[in-house]
Parts: C-alpha cells; structure tokens; sequence
C-alpha cells in the first residue's frame, strides 16, 4: 500500500465525506484539515511500523534499508542515506593509479571493507560523525587520511574519499 496508492485516497475521501455529513446534519464543527493530517500521521507511523517506506537498494545506493555490496567491479560513487549500508571493496584492484571512489555515508552506518595487500589511501572527512580505520584511528569532525602499508605513489592505488554527515563509518581489513 502506497501513499499515492487508491486504496489510502479511497479511505480519506470516504472520511472526509462522512466529516462532511455529521457537520450538515448534526451541526456539530468538525476540523477537517486536522484529521487529516492526524490520519495522514498515523497511515504513515504504521507503514514504517510494518517495515514501509523502504526504497530497494539501487545498484551503489542504500537509501532507507540495509544492504551489502559486493564490489567486484569499481564504481564511481557509493551512497549510504538513512539505512545501513556493508561494501566490500575487498576484491576490488586498482586498475590506474588514484583510481577516486567516492563513499558517502549521510544519517546511517557504514562498513567498508578492505584488502590490506591493495594499495588503498583514504581520505575521510567527517561532520558530526565517528570514522574508525583500522589503525585505531577515530574522527569525529574534521580530515583524517588513512594508508594500507602497500599504498605508494608511484604504484596503482584506489583513492577513497569517505564523507560521514551525522552517521558512522567503520573501515575494516579483511
């Protein structure tokens, strides 16, 4: 069931028309504009207790639910946005060097998880947030820059830009 679905619209105009019918008739004030928005309110309080208003995973992006990406090919951009999110990058190579990935975490919980024999350099940025890396390191506001021992220059590496808005973001080796 939907917000915009015919059922929920069916059910609000069969209300308002029974509101109409005790004003007329029995002469008594009834707000409408406020049971509406009470009934609107509660529709929506029980579909998120019925597990509603999940949007599915997209690809790269977990928006209102939980998801685990399994990266095997590399991609641009990862999004995490409301909801709790598990990339594994673990099998993922660098195929030039500073390959830039993208990983955004905004209002939710993020895991990456990483290949300690890759070369990898991250670079997160944090507002209102917590970013733990594997060297015990944790930001809460502010840069921090994270290197794997095999992370060189002059090698083919993935660079991560990690930005944590009001979220968590956890780095792992695997």
């Amino acid at each position: 069931m939907c917000l915009f679905s015919g059922f929920f619209w069916g059910v609000i105009l069969i209300v308002i028309g029974i509101l109409i019918i005790i004003r007329v008739f029995l002469k008594v004030n009834i707000p409408f504009i406020r049971i509406l928005f009470s009934l609107l309110l509660i529709y929506i309080g029980i579909r998120i207790l019925m597990g509603g208003f999940r949007l599915k995973s997209a690809g790269n992006t977990v928006v209102f639910s939980e998801s685990r990406i399994e990266v095997t090919e590399l991609s641009n951009e990862y999004n995490i946005i409301f909801g709790k999110g598990d990339i594994d990058l673990s099998k993922a190579s660098p195929e030039d060097k500073g390959r830039r990935i993208k990983i955004n975490t905004i209002f939710g919980r993020g895991e990456v998880k990483i290949n300690p024999e890759i070369p990898v350099k991250i670079e997160i940025d944090c507002a209102f947030a917590e970013a733990k890396t594997p060297d015990g390191n944790q930001t809460f506001f502010g840069k921090h820059i994270y290197k794997t021992e095999k992370y060189s220059d002059d090698v083919n590496y993935l660079f991560i830009e990690a930005d944590v808005v009001f979220g968590s973001l956890e780095i792992f080796n695997k």
